[in-house]
């Protein structure tokens, strides 16, 4: 379960995505502005091929916390490619 919100100018928006860990198909990192901005995208393993979520920014994160979303983004996808 990946919890996030997008702030707007008149209210705040919550979101989540949530999938099975054996549906997990890897996630991508997009930055831009020269590296100073970063968003990762989801993808997930469908009976028609592999889905595609929506870009979350990561920009906000702290190093640590980035690291960690990586870290376990990496072992999940790992884990998931084995099986």
């Amino acid at each position: 379960i990946l919890r996030y919100f997008s702030p707007s100018i008149f209210k705040t928006m919550k979101n989540s995505i949530e999938m099975p860990m054996d549906e997990f198909a890897g996630y991508k990192l997009e930055t831009f502005f020269a590296g100073y901005r970063e968003k990762i995208r989801l993808f997930r393993k469908t009976k028609k091929g592999t889905a595609s979520y929506p870009a979350v920014s990561i920009t906000a994160l702290s190093k640590t916390e980035r690291q960690s979303l990586l870290m376990a983004l990496e072992k999940l996808k790992n884990k998931t490619n084995k099986s």
